[in-house]
């Protein structure tokens, strides 16, 4: 995995009565076969759980190890065809190892890992915390053929709506800083759309998606906003 582009939106570049500082960035995966590899070396490190406290290794303890044998036993299969439920696992680990190299993010375990899925969606997919001790909230989509970023931004607002960044917040102590819920408790947060990018044209592509209906909304409903592609 290499992070190929990364582009601060400047001033006169953002969205009209935009509130976020907006990032474009694009991750390019060469060799499926070994990136799946490097995740599952990424998804064996259970380190963050011997950090918990006695509360929080016992309540996700059991469900992260169960998840993490399924995951790593899905990607040992993959070669060089990925498929669509590998693809969004792909796109959030290499959007928040994109976040962590060019912006210095702390990366949280993926929801996956700390959130039981019940019927339906069960929220955003990943989870960072930014330098100036913001909480990231990414959704990742994956197509084989289009570049999903409407509806990965789709998902956001409808999470957005639902209050599903907030519904995180009691887990969310248990990895993010007390600066950064702090800022959660007075609004003050970001979200990452991360996509499947299918064209060489890559800054195209994400300018796009940053010109896009959707984006535009985004761009007014949080301080941080990051707008990330993968192509592979």
């Amino acid at each position: 995995m290499a992070v190929i582009y990364h582009h601060k939106v400047t001033i006169p570049e953002l969205p009209e009565n935009a509130t976020a500082e907006m990032h474009l960035l694009c991750v390019e995966v060469e060799d499926v076969h070994k990136h799946a590899s490097d995740l599952i070396s990424e998804l064996n490190d259970t380190s963050w759980i011997s950090q918990l406290n006695p509360i929080g290794k016992m309540s996700y303890e059991r469900t992260a190890h169960r998840t993490i044998s399924a995951l790593v036993e899905m990607f040992s299969h993959i070669e060089s065809h990925i498929t669509e439920e590998f693809g969004e696992y792909m796109v959030s680990m290499s959007a928040t190892n994109s976040m962590k190299e060019k912006l210095s993010h702390s990366i949280f375990p993926l929801s996956e890992l700390w959130k039981e899925k019940k019927l339906g969606n069960h929220g955003f997919d990943f989870h960072t915390e930014s330098i100036s001790k913001q909480i990231a909230f990414g959704e990742a989509k994956y197509n084989r053929r289009d570049n999903s970023y409407t509806d990965a931004a789709i998902q956001v607002l409808e999470f957005i709506k639902d209050g599903k960044d907030y519904g995180d917040a009691v887990h969310l102590t248990n990895f993010a800083s007390p600066g950064a819920i702090l800022n959660l408790q007075n609004k003050r947060r970001g979200f990452a759309v991360a996509f499947s990018l299918h064209s060489n044209d890559h800054v195209k592509i994400l300018n796009n998606a940053l010109n896009s209906a959707l984006i535009l909304e985004l761009s007014s409903q949080c301080h941080e906003l990051y707008i990330i592609g993968v192509r592979s």
